[in-house]
């Protein structure tokens, strides 16, 4: 992935740590297009080479009118089977009841193996899938399971930002993934034209912005200099 080296790697050690019980938490957040779901995708791709199993998903505005969607589509469970045993059982199935259910067949997936859960635009996240994410990874931090969640920011008018700061305060790691640099931009043209883009237009980017790529407790070291903005637009 050009220009997103960094986070690579922070995604490549989640997944090994999957396999030894860290119950680690990877948050990512960006703009629209800025690549989350692309390293989601990396991470899939790098549990499956090493036998971890994933469970992946993505909230969108429907889900918002489903109690816990993200997460049951990600289990590859039926809210209405679901709510069959629930009412068997004696019990409602309410959005507790839900992320209690949730809970138990996470336990049972991570006890057979390794599991890498994915969980991608949060942003449009119902409250109970929230709530679900607030408590089931340190309720299930001793199992061979790592949650890798990605949200679209700035996004104003929701939770998930809220939920992204809880847990960063609590170790989990956070990137927060900015526009490519020119050398990445450069480098992305070249592979996809063949050619090597006129340096000059290049020049007219800003300096790259900095940003954060650790967790809350991580020395100053940890910060560094982000991608900058890409490429103006040319001439109308």
């Amino acid at each position: 992935m050009r220009g997103r080296e960094p986070e690579l790697r922070a995604v490549l050690d989640l997944v090994r740590g999957a396999a030894n019980r860290r119950g680690d938490v990877l948050l990512i957040e960006g703009d629209l297009g800025a690549g989350k779901s692309l390293l989601l995708s990396q991470a899939a791709s790098a549990a499956e080479a090493a036998d971890t199993s994933v469970a992946a998903a993505a909230a969108d505005e429907l889900s918002r009118f489903m109690p816990l969607g993200p997460v049951l589509m990600a289990l590859g469970e039926s809210p209405s089977e679901l709510a069959n045993e629930a009412g068997a059982s004696g019990q409602v199935s309410t959005p507790i009841w839900l992320v209690e259910a949730a809970r138990t067949r996470l336990e049972k997936r991570a006890a057979v193996g390794p599991l890498l859960v994915s969980l991608d635009d949060l942003h449009w996240a119902d409250p109970a899938t929230l709530h679900a994410l607030r408590t089931l990874p340190w309720q299930l931090a001793s199992h061979r399971l790592a949650w890798i969640l990605a949200r679209r920011s700035p996004d104003q008018g929701n939770d998930a930002g809220l939920l992204f700061d809880l847990l960063e305060s609590e170790g989990a790691r956070r990137i927060s993934l900015q526009p490519l640099g020119d050398g990445a931009v450069a480098e992305l043209l070249t592979d996809a034209l063949g050619a090597v883009p006129d340096p000059g237009l290049l020049t007219l980017a800003p300096a790259p912005p900095v940003t954060r790529c650790c967790s809350p407790n991580s020395s100053p070291a940890c910060w560094r200099r982000t991608p900058s903005t890409s490429l103006p637009a040319g001439p109308a």
